[in-house]
């Protein structure tokens, strides 16, 4: 709401409709996953579509955990790159059926106007340059943070992504812990 709406949008959502039998986030509605660039930088030239295979292993993690504690929760898995997609959909492949239901993954813009229980956001860019390309976008970043009504973890790189308070690189990703 700060972010994008100057503090005036008021969530819809109360603390009690947020509950979870997930306790991984600590209760919160926001988290961030941080895969630090020791664990592989995105990969994919300037002419390809970038993708992060440390992304994509902690995302299966993280999904295990959660398909594990819950029972009808949907889960939504944005990601800002194509070739990070096509990834993450491979991946799925390898859990049962009935927890690939209660998936769906899609780029930032096919979320328009979706509600998930849980969303993972797979930032990608991981980079010594702080190239963050499009993630900063504030259209897309507005439509990946508004898609949660549960629980909104972000996943990627958190020194390419947020920077630090000296240099912020996407001050939208500041406030996430």
């Amino acid at each position: 709401s700060d972010q994008f709406y100057e503090g005036k949008l008021k969530n819809g959502v109360t603390k009690e409709q947020r509950q979870t039998n997930v306790t991984r986030y600590d209760e919160k509605a926001i988290a961030w996953l941080n895969v630090d660039a020791e664990k592989g930088q995105e990969k994919g030239t300037s002419k390809e579509s970038k993708y992060r295979p440390a992304e994509v292993e902690r995302l299966q993690n993280e999904l295990y955990h959660v398909l594990q504690q819950t029972t009808d929760e949907t889960i939504g898995i944005i990601t800002f790159y194509k070739r990070q997609l096509v990834e993450i959909e491979a991946m799925i492949k390898n859990f049962p059926e009935v927890d690939q239901l209660r998936i769906e993954v899609g780029t930032v813009d096919s979320f328009q106007g979706k509600e998930f229980d849980f969303v993972f956001l797979s930032t990608v860019r991981s980079n010594k340059r702080q190239e963050v390309g499009f993630v900063s976008n504030a259209n897309r970043l507005n439509v990946a943070f508004s898609r949660a009504k549960r629980v909104l973890a972000v996943i990627g790189d958190r020194a390419t992504i947020c920077g630090d308070e000296a240099k912020p690189v996407i001050p939208a990703f500041s406030t996430f812990e």
